[in-house]
């Protein structure tokens, strides 16, 4: 609903009074005696008008003779008979011409009389027209302009404040005063000083008395069309925010597939192109497996390595055991070197790099070191661990030169011929994994203790020099038989972490010990036997495969957590040791598991004995 023209809202003290009504009144009967000053000043300039039209009785013939059919015909005639008027006054004309043609699109009739003529009609009258009067007027005496009795100075002010009472009007408990002041004024008994606001009504098509009793469908006497154009904006804007997050959705989506099949065709070439490592040569210090790419070619981006590692694998026999039982006999009478790590097989297959350490020789050598246990074994019995999926295998134990040194160099060349790089001692196995180099160390404590740890820290820094990304250190230490670590293996190890090793896993003791993590680096101090051909009953049966996923970014290897336990036993009979490792299921899975979780637990006393006694040496 727009406001009128002739009379402006009343004001916010006005409406909040408790007079409001009577103000209301007051105010009407001063714009009717305003209107009616002003009609008899329009009567004034019709009389003014008409002497100054009798100057050119030419023109006034123009104008009876031009066509009352077209708007541009009469307007045209209206500027010929009309005096010119000032610049400024001219522009208000037009621009009342053009806001009244807007406004009174629904009734559009032409006249064809005189402006003047016109004017003086509805001057005459006392009362203002009303939509009655319009409809019983023909069309052809009705201009098609609004007559105002305001002068232009008026109607601008009226119509600033018009604009100011808009905006006052959002305020809701305003509109609820203002409206009840209006809903006492019936249609049927308005008085002439409230027609107007019946007119305006009339145009919208909604009776005033109705936009009083809040049954209009607009919301407050402020301009509903401008309202409605801020409304139909405002859910074109969100339905557009809501089009360019979708937009940036689908495009994020399409990039993240993208990546993500990039990431799997790397990784399906990754796993078709690893391969059997090659043989290195048994009579270089170090065993340096590569794919050609030093430290300075890393991948900068993450790369995840996963590192297994399993416990004593004596492929062999003592001299002195039952023949028929061996290992030696085992491996006759399976024909199949894959048979004994096939229940294993799979998890090493599945993982990047898999480590064991071969504890025995395979020789040919007839001459035995005076001890109580030496262990033989063939050439061909290698196929087992790389049938079984090891990828590499410590020789720095106490049976590694079991019949001499000659056979010790003798396992060398066996194991690297069936494919698997060797390391232990002085010599060191490097070995490229999705371009990440790993070193391999494997350090023998039993003889030196702790006076080893110079030399493996010269490993460890000559391994850093090569470019190497994750250092692995297998240490062969400890007291068979013992459950929880020495002061001398917690030394070695944090020793071995503090020089920078990624992870250290170590061996001997033939049973589980726990696990330890020091400066952000894992320790596992004995993993138990695994393939074990030196007792067809060993006192305990437990072991555990020992896995860690790696995160490496560069040369960062990343510090957390992503480590695995595998509770396994050295045999799948459980009458009797048959040397076929094998993942422990059920119950036995549990009880193995809570034995390691109880030695780890265990492991805090022997790092606060051994920090003891490494105090006191140093004293």
């Amino acid at each position: 609903m727009r406001r009128s023209r002739l009379n402006s809202a009343p004001t916010q003290k006005d409406r909040t009074s408790d007079q409001g009504e009577n103000l209301w009144a007051r105010s009407q009967r001063e714009a009717a005696q305003r209107r009616r000053e002003q009609e008899a000043a329009a009567r004034d300039r019709a009389e003014a008008q008409k002497k100054k039209e009798s100057w050119s009785a030419s023109a006034t013939g123009l104008h009876s003779s031009l066509p009352t059919s077209s708007q541009p015909a009469r307007s045209s005639s209206s500027a010929s008979s009309w005096p010119q008027q000032p610049p400024s006054t001219a522009r208000r004309s037009n621009q009342r011409s053009s806001s009244r043609a807007t406004s009174s699109s629904g009734r559009s009739a032409q006249s064809t009389s005189p402006r003047s003529t016109q004017r003086a009609r509805v001057s005459a009258s006392d009362q203002p027209e009303t939509a009655s009067s319009r409809a019983a007027t023909p069309r052809s005496a009705v201009d098609a302009r609004p007559t105002y009795s305001q002068s232009p100075r008026a109607r601008a002010e009226s119509s600033r404040k018009a604009q100011r009472s808009s905006r006052a009007a959002e305020d809701v408990t305003s509109q609820t005063h203002f409206r009840q002041v209006i809903s006492s004024v019936e249609p049927d008994h308005l008085s002439p000083t409230e027609i107007p606001f019946q007119a305006v009504a009339d145009q919208s098509g909604v009776p005033i008395a109705s936009v009083a009793r809040g049954s209009s469908p607009h919301r407050s006497w402020s301009s509903h069309e401008v309202g409605g154009a801020q409304q139909a904006r405002i859910p074109r804007a969100a339905v557009a925010v809501v089009l360019v997050i979708a937009l940036a959705v689908v495009i994020g989506l399409v990039l993240k597939n993208t990546v993500f099949a990039n990431a799997a065709e790397d990784s399906a070439a990754d796993a078709t192109t690893q391969q059997t490592l090659p043989v290195t040569s048994a009579d270089s210090p170090n065993t340096n497996v590569s794919s050609g790419k030093d430290a300075a070619g890393a991948a900068a981006s993450p790369v995840s390595i996963t590192l297994s590692f399993a416990g004593d694998c004596t492929l062999g026999t003592d001299e002195s055991f039952d023949q028929d039982t061996s290992f030696n006999a085992a491996f006759q009478s399976k024909d199949d070197p894959s048979w004994f790590f096939a229940n294993v097989a799979s998890i090493f297959a599945a993982d990047d790099l898999t480590v064991a350490n071969m504890e025995g020789t395979l020789t040919t050598q007839k001459q035995r070191a005076d001890k109580t246990f030496a262990f033989k074994g063939d050439a061909d019995f290698a196929q087992v661990l790389a049938k079984g999926n090891v990828d590499a295998a410590s020789l720095a134990n106490n049976h590694s030169k079991d019949y001499g040194d000659q056979s010790y160099q003798d396992t060398i060349q066996n194991v690297e011929a069936a494919g698997i790089p060797t390391f232990g001692f002085d010599r060191i196995a490097y070995l490229t994994v999705k371009d990440v180099k790993v070193a391999l160390i494997g350090t023998y404590v039993l003889d030196q203790g702790t006076d080893v740890i110079p030399s493996m820290e010269q490993n460890i820094r000559a391994a850093q020099e090569e470019g190497a990304q994750i250092i692995a250190v297998y240490p062969h230490w400890g007291n068979e038989l013992d459950e929880t670590p020495d002061s001398t293996q917690v030394q070695v190890a944090h020793a071995a972490i503090d020089a920078g090793a990624t992870v250290v896993v170590g061996s001997h003791p033939h049973v589980i010990q726990g696990l330890e993590k020091y400066q952000g680096r894992y320790i596992v101090y004995s993993l138990g036997n695994f393939c074990f051909g030196g007792n067809t009953n060993p006192t305990d049966p437990d072991c555990m495969i020992f896995q860690q996923t790696f995160q490496v970014t560069g040369t960062t290897v990343a510090q957390d957590d992503q480590i695995t336990t595998i509770p396994c036993r050295v045999s799948s009979s459980t009458s009797i040791n048959n040397y076929q490792p094998t993942p422990a299921k059920g119950s036995e899975k549990e009880r193995i598991q809570a034995k390691i979780d109880q030695r780890t637990n265990a492991i805090g006393d022997s790092v606060s004995k051994a920090r003891a006694e490494a105090s006191s040496a140093q004293a």
